[in-house]
């Protein structure tokens, strides 16, 4: 299996560089994505710029293949998200559009600016150069043309999907750009909207794989797409788990075991994330969920570490096992008042006061399920409950307390308050 495929992080500068060309293969399916699915990636992209203690937000794979060097590279997936992306630049470069130099002393470096922001726009969208040639070729003939037009400033009023999504983002990105220039010089704001492009450019990524050999790329494309799994972030910690404890089989065997629960295996990256904040310590700087697995590969940076945070991942397992399944709380026969923790579990459940996982999931370790820690969750359920759906607190409100909460239990605090 040796140089099947190679796999790296790349960021989306590096991605779309005005320099590497892709082509959707015939087997591929047109541009699918819906309005939803483009207004969910425009706010993970936009929240993630916006929020100055993130680190990078994790895009899944990019599975190319490249039959022969200086060639095109065939993209086996990620053609959704590339071809979005690309009518993300395009609705930034057209609504510039709207904000031309106005006369004036500046009219010349304004006109300056102006004109090097939308060569830089362009640079993920076509070649440098002459040829000026687009970086994404469509393998459907009708999509390639609509495509083409946009990236070349055509966009007509056809009703397909890429045009759709392309007036969607257009009128997101023009919002943007309105406030950059409001009550600010036009150099300034010029320069904010290049800091937001140069933002969600180097600060987006993706798990690079670069298949080395054509006689797997149907494999591959098999099981990506079988039962629409894809490679999310704990396929990747797992992988780097693996990797750097030399294939531990202790460490392999541990894993199978935490993924053998259903509730687990239903959304994996949840539990990954939940486990780690229940940790934090107040000082630390916490992660997004989208870049937990760049978190996890800069923290836990030995074999010793690896195979520390795999005894963490165990000891979750087993409360979060419990929080997600309340009736095998039955078979816990040494836990105190056992019914009352198996109705106070549903009722997270009900209420779905998930960002409470946090400290319950530290009480539980820290205490065991014992009063105290009935009690405090018996408190953040009637928290939750009133100030989220009665007096509908902020969501960010709730992720403070929680947080606030956690550390206090790391503490040894007195949580009566």
């Amino acid at each position: 299996m040796a140089n099947v495929w190679n796999a790296n992080e790349q960021t989306l500068a590096k991605v779309l560089d005005g320099t590497t060309h892709y082509v959707v293969p015939q087997y591929q399916r047109g541009y699918s994505w819906k309005e939803e699915q483009v207004q969910e990636l425009w706010d993970d992209l936009i929240g993630n710029y916006n929020d100055s203690s993130s680190q990078e937000y994790l895009l899944g794979p990019i599975v190319a293949l490249q039959k022969q060097f200086k060639r095109p590279y065939e993209i086996v997936d990620g053609q959704q998200r590339l071809v979005t992306l690309t009518l993300l630049f395009c609705a930034f470069r057209d609504a510039i559009k709207e904000h031309p130099p106005k006369e004036g002393a500046d009219v010349e470096e304004d006109k300056k600016d102006y004109s090097k922001l939308v060569l830089e726009i362009n640079k993920s969208i076509k070649t440098n150069g002459a040829s000026n040639k687009i970086l994404i070729e469509l393998n459907k003939g009708k999509d390639d043309s609509v495509f083409r037009n946009i990236c070349n400033e055509k966009a007509n009023s056809t009703q397909s999907k890429l045009v759709k999504n392309y007036n969607l983002l257009l009128k997101r990105t023009k919002n943007e750009c309105d406030k950059c220039f409001l009550d600010k010089s036009y150099r300034r704001g010029i320069a904010d909207i290049k800091d937001m492009i140069d933002g969600i450019k180097n600060r987006t990524s993706f798990i690079f794989v670069d298949i080395k050999n054509e006689d797997y790329v149907y494999q591959v494309f098999q099981s990506l797409n079988s039962k629409g799994e894809k490679l999310n972030q704990t396929d990747l910690i797992k992988s780097y788990l693996l990797n750097i404890t030399k294939n531990d089989i202790n460490i392999k065997d541990q894993w199978e075991e935490i993924m053998k629960d259903d509730s687990i295996q239903k959304n994996p990256d949840e539990f990954l994330y939940y486990s780690m904040m229940s940790r934090m310590q107040q000082g630390e700087k916490e992660p997004q969920k989208t870049s937990l697995y760049k978190t996890i590969k800069s923290t836990y940076n030995t074999p010793e570490k690896a195979r520390a945070y795999m005894e963490e991942l165990v000891e979750d397992s087993k409360i979060t096992v419990l929080l997600n399944n309340p009736s095998k709380l039955h078979s816990e026969s040494t836990i105190h008042d056992r019914n009352h923790f198996i109705h106070t579990f549903y009722g997270m459940q009900q209420i779905n006061a998930k960002y409470f996982k946090r400290p319950v999931i530290a009480a539980c370790r820290e205490w065991g399920f014992v009063k105290e820690t009935r009690d405090l969750i018996d408190c953040l359920l009637k928290f939750f409950f009133m100030y989220r759906t009665v007096c509908k607190l902020d969501i960010d409100r709730l992720k403070s307390i929680a947080r606030k909460v956690t550390y206090k239990i790391h503490d040894g605090k007195d949580l009566k308050e």
